[in-house]
C-alpha cells in the first residue's frame, strides 16, 4: 500500500523540478529515478512500477471477444477459410 502523504510530497517535489519535467512518460521517469533517486522517492518509484506493469485494455482487443452466443463463431470463420480473430488483435490486424 502506498503512503498517500509521502507520495503527495514526492510528486510535489517532482513537479517543481526541471530535470524531472524533461522525462517524457512513465518509463523514462522510472529509469531516471531508478538510477539516481530510488531510495529517496520510494513511493513514486512504487507507483511508477504499478503503472508500467499494469496491462492496458484497448478497444481493438475488446472487439475480438466473443459472447456466449458467438462461441461457435471462430469455427464458422475457420470453415469458410476466414482467419480467426484470436491473436490477430495482438498484431494490430483488424480481422474481426
Amino acid at each position: 500500500m502506498l503512503n498517500k502523504a509521502k507520495l503527495k510530497t514526492e510528486l510535489s517535489l517532482i513537479y517543481d523540478n526541471s530535470e524531472f519535467k524533461a522525462c517524457n512518460g512513465a518509463v523514462p521517469l522510472y529509469q531516471f529515478m531508478e538510477n539516481n533517486l530510488q531510495s529517496t522517492f520510494t513511493e513514486t518509484v512504487s507507483l511508477l512500477k504499478i503503472l508500467i506493469t499494469t496491462p492496458m485494455t484497448t478497444a481493438k482487443s475488446e472487439r475480438c471477444l466473443y459472447s456466449e452466443e458467438d462461441q461457435d463463431l471462430p469455427e464458422k470463420h475457420h470453415d469458410t477459410g476466414s482467419p480467426e480473430c484470436t491473436g490477430y488483435a495482438l498484431h494490430g490486424e483488424e480481422t474481426c
